[in-house]
């Protein structure tokens, strides 16, 4: 089975002839796009690529459809879209590879209206497909190139006028909720740090927001330079508070003799003092806009966040979240860091869609996550310590600082033995090496 959408250009400049091709869309033009997306997501169809004409007009119908669905569908521009006729439309559906299942095609009329015809064996002037309207055909075959040998099913049409009252509004409602709580959450957490002065919980607080800001932009695919700069910033400065706390903690459990450990602890408390005030600087500024900005865009294109999109994106994200498992401890630390920077990427996403949803689903791989990110990242602080502490043989006796090494490392080795055990038994994170796809191969 194939199924064929298709979509005419949204409402554009007045035709001229002599600029036809560079006709831009007008604003009600942009808004009818986008609701062709919001519609198309909420439908929750799947489309494997996108078939458009190089007409401005038509380019940016796709423009803002994909700025609401299809993000990462990879789209092909066809001149023979714009000049040609009915066998040229057929010829760009018939070309297709078919692995693919599903094409979304955005062109022009009156062309559009002759392939409804002939797909339908109909009159043409039974026919009508206005501006940013959709018909959806289910083709009984699974040839791309016997696309119009054989029958085609309407599955749908729905015109412009009609995609507006699709759009149903508690969706919007079920949205806004979770998005206000996250930015009045960001909101209080400054406001109490400019209060309150930086403490270990709230910095921790800050961290978490944070990231899942990252993992809100990523899912709706809403991107800001602006926050991505003001959360590096405040990232960075919160990351090395949370260091001096994480290692200070552990050193009191492995240091025996204390006297590293009291030495840490005092010089970390003028280290958080003086990295408490420069995040104090840093707030006293208008900080929080960045983010109500990312809100309110995110709140006013609602699509951008459609259970069909999310799913998508987390489900890509869990199929590109792969670690080579036959490392060492020894090995490329940087993949596992980077690994475990994605997994916290992922989470916060499942998390941030089951808040929306009140759904199970990703219930395993939330749990799998989060086991993960925090395993990992206990062994990135161990082994951060272990290089700070061997580097302060001149401070401290000798035999202190490798017996507190050396029980650094049993917890570093106990930890690494809990994270592959859990990736021999869930195989789905992990690369297969080249054993095991030589043993796939001979089954």
């Amino acid at each position: 089975m194939k199924e064929i959408i298709l979509v005419r250009h949204a409402t554009a400049e007045a035709q001229d002839a002599k600029n036809d091709l560079e006709r831009k869309l007008v604003p009600k033009g942009f808004k009818e796009s986008q609701n062709t997306g919001f519609l198309l997501a909420k439908l929750q169809k799947e489309v494997d690529i996108i078939l458009t004409s190089h007409a401005d007009r038509a380019m940016e119908t796709a423009d803002q459809i994909q700025s609401i669905v299809y993000r990462k569908i990879s789209r092909k521009v066809d001149m023979d879209l714009y000049t040609g006729g009915i066998e040229d439309y057929l010829k760009a559906i018939r070309n297709l590879d078919d692995h693919l299942d599903a094409v979304l095609l955005i062109g022009h009329n009156p062309v559009l209206e002759e392939l409804v015809a002939y797909f339908i064996n109909c009159e043409l002037s039974s026919i009508s497909f206005p501006k940013a309207s959709i018909y959806c055909f289910n083709v009984d075959n699974n040839l791309w190139r016997e696309v119009g040998n054989t029958p085609s099913k309407l599955a749908f049409f729905i015109n412009r006028g009609s995609i507006e009252r699709f759009l149903d509004q508690s969706d919007e409602k079920k949205l806004n909720k979770p998005l206000k709580k996250q930015y009045s959450t960001s909101e209080n957490l400054f406001k109490r740090a400019k209060r309150e002065g930086f403490k270990t919980g709230l910095t921790h607080d800050i961290r978490i927001m944070n990231r899942r800001w990252l993992s809100l932009m990523e899912l709706s695919g809403c991107d800001s330079e602006a926050l991505q700069t003001t959360i590096k910033t405040v990232m960075d400065t919160t990351g090395k508070y949370r260091d001096r706390c994480v290692q200070t903690k552990i050193l009191k459990k492995t240091n025996p003799g204390r006297s590293i450990y009291n030495c840490w602890k005092k010089k970390t408390s003028k280290q958080k003092k003086l990295l408490a005030k420069t995040l104090g600087n840093q707030i006293k500024q208008d900080i929080i806009s960045p983010y109500r900005e990312v809100y309110e865009k995110i709140i006013n294109e609602r699509g951008r966040l459609s259970n069909f999109e999310m799913k998508s994106n987390i489900r890509e994200s869990l199929n590109q979240l792969k670690i080579n498992s036959h490392q060492t401890l020894e090995d490329n630390k940087t993949e596992w860091h980077e690994f475990r920077l994605k997994a916290k990427d992922v989470r916060y996403k499942i998390e941030f869609y089951k808040i929306i949803n009140q759904e199970e689903l990703f219930d395993t791989e939330l749990e799998q996550l989060i086991f993960l990110q925090k395993s990992l990242g206990k062994m990135r602080d161990y082994e951060k310590l272990i290089n700070k502490i061997t580097k302060q043989s001149d401070r401290f006796d000798n035999e202190e600082i490798q017996n507190t090494v050396n029980n650094i490392q049993k917890l570093l080795k106990e930890k690494w033995m809990e994270v592959s055990d859990f990736l021999e038994n869930n195989p789905g994170f992990s690369i297969p090496s080249c054993c095991d796809e030589i043993q796939e191969k001979e089954k």
